[in-house]
């Protein structure tokens, strides 16, 4: 379903990268099986995790202008904090 070929471009540093230096955080949501998942945005990949196991549930490639977006944003609450 969908574009495998764009998710298996994703490179692992950019799947370390969401983690640990995302652009955007959502909130943990549970879908209607009750199953949490947490999206973890980054410049070039989105991942979705489980937060009770930290294990990696979902990986896409984030788009140009949500990344840009969120770059923006990101950029002017850092800018509003200093």
């Amino acid at each position: 379903i969908g574009d495998g070929m764009k998710r298996a471009c994703i490179k692992p540093e950019s799947i370390l990268d969401a983690r640990k230096n995302p652009l955007k955080i959502n909130d943990i949501v549970m879908d209607q099986f009750g199953r949490r998942s947490q999206r973890f945005i980054g410049d070039t990949a989105e991942v979705v995790i489980n937060p009770l196991t930290v294990k990696i549930v979902s990986i896409n490639p984030t788009s140009s202008r949500k990344a840009a977006k969120l770059f923006k944003e990101f950029e002017a609450k850092k800018w509003l904090l200093n």
